[in-house]
C-alpha cells in the first residue's frame, strides 16, 4: 500500500512530528511505500521514505496554512495514494 503522511513541517521535537516520523517507521517495517508531504523538513524522514514538498513556509501564519493545505491536496490526489 503506498500511503501518504501529510504534516506541514517534519522537526525534532513536538508531539505530532515525533508521532508523523514513529508512524512512517512502523508503516516501512510493515513493507508499505510510504510518501511524507511537507512544507519543510528540518530533520531527514527515515530512511526509504520519499518527500514531496508542499507549499512553503514563510508568509502569515493563516496565508501559510492555506498554501500548505492547497500544495497538499494537490499533492494527494485521488489515486496518487492506497491511504
Amino acid at each position: 500500500m503506498h500511503v501518504a503522511v501529510v504534516i506541514r513541517k517534519l522537526a525534532k521535537t513536538g508531539g505530532v512530528e515525533r508521532y508523523a516520523a514513529s508512524l512512517m517507521r512502523r508503516l516501512l517495517r510493515r513493507g508499505h511505500r510510504v510518501t511524507l508531504v511537507c512544507a519543510r523538513a528540518d530533520v531527514p524522514p527515515p530512511d526509504g521514505v520519499a518527500v514531496l514538498s508542499a507549499g512553503r513556509l514563510g508568509l502569515g501564519e493563516t496565508l501559510k496554512n492555506l498554501v500548505f493545505a492547497r500544495a497538499a491536496a494537490a499533492a494527494t490526489a485521488p489515486g496518487r495514494f492506497d491511504a
